[in-house]
């Protein structure tokens, strides 16, 4: 939007929209300025809808990387319905709200690619690091190195070099797959970068990466801006996003049905209605 390149510019023209979506729908509509980067939150008044929307102004690195996962959801089928199950759990278990320093669903997805990645038969590659070792152009955006491959002729290539030790692609069910996400992070990960890149390499031999501090858990790398932790989980929700994430593992383990395993208790229905009325 041209003129609006400061942050008090941005706000102006956000709170305007904010007064205009007011007056013609019946969506909660949310002003949140002090974010790092300014939003309105526009959502269904509905109980668990997964409709609401993110509006922000001139934020072009989202857009990319916005483009980033669309372009990973195009290489496998699998990350799609991965990626709406999760943010359907974290959602209903009370997890998936950034602003109380929960999971936000851009760390959510992150997250999963990050775990395909890591399979014995790895699912997706890493399409950032194979722009690198293809000399790819760099793509710059508000200062920032975006390039990243789509070529689907070397996207092939890497993905059968990646599992050739493995037996041939992998062929994990969608239901496994959500399964082993629980596990890997409610058992697996400890601590460390989630990056779905490398970032040693990103960052250049000489450059310092940020890393989680001790007892951080759950760092969330920025996929472009290298060192930035997209999740932000407050330290007060550690324990509660791993017990969340082993109740998960557990109770699909034991053949519990997905949204069973999402559904909350009376009580926990209970507790949740008296910290809101707080």
């Amino acid at each position: 939007v041209p003129g609006h390149q400061t942050r008090a510019e941005q706000i102006v023209l956000l709170r305007k929209l904010a007064t205009s979506l007011a007056r013609v729908t019946t969506h909660f509509v949310e002003p949140r300025f002090s974010a790092r980067i300014p939003i309105i939150h526009w959502a269904p008044k509905v109980p668990g809808s997964m409709l609401a929307t993110d509006i922000s102004v001139n934020n072009t690195l989202a857009v990319v990387n916005s483009r980033l996962i669309g372009a990973y959801m195009e290489i496998d089928p699998r990350l799609r319905p991965l990626g709406i199950a999760v943010k359907y759990w974290c959602k209903a278990r009370g997890i998936n709200d950034r602003s109380r320093g929960t999971l936000s669903s851009f760390s959510l997805i992150l997250m999963m690619i990050h775990f395909l990645q890591r399979r014995p038969a790895p699912v997706l590659p890493s399409l950032q690091d194979l722009a690198l070792q293809h000399n790819m152009p760099p793509l710059y955006v508000q200062g920032v190195d975006c390039r990243f491959a789509t070529d689907s002729k070397m996207i092939t290539e890497e993905l059968d070099y990646l599992c050739k030790d493995n037996g041939g692609r992998n062929t994990e069910s969608v239901g496994f797959l959500l399964h082993e996400f629980f596990r890997y992070y409610g058992y697996m990960y400890k601590f460390g970068n989630i990056a779905i890149r490398d970032v040693v390499a990103a960052s250049g031999p000489q450059s310092k990466v940020a890393s989680p501090s001790a007892g951080v858990y759950l760092f969330v790398d920025n996929p472009f801006e290298v060192g930035k932790d997209v999740a932000n989980v407050l330290p007060n929700q550690h324990t509660r996003l791993r017990q969340e994430l082993r109740r998960a593992q557990q109770m699909l383990a034991k053949g519990v049905s997905f949204f069973e395993m999402c559904q909350q208790t009376t009580l926990e229905t209970a507790k949740a209605a008296t910290a809101a009325g707080k």
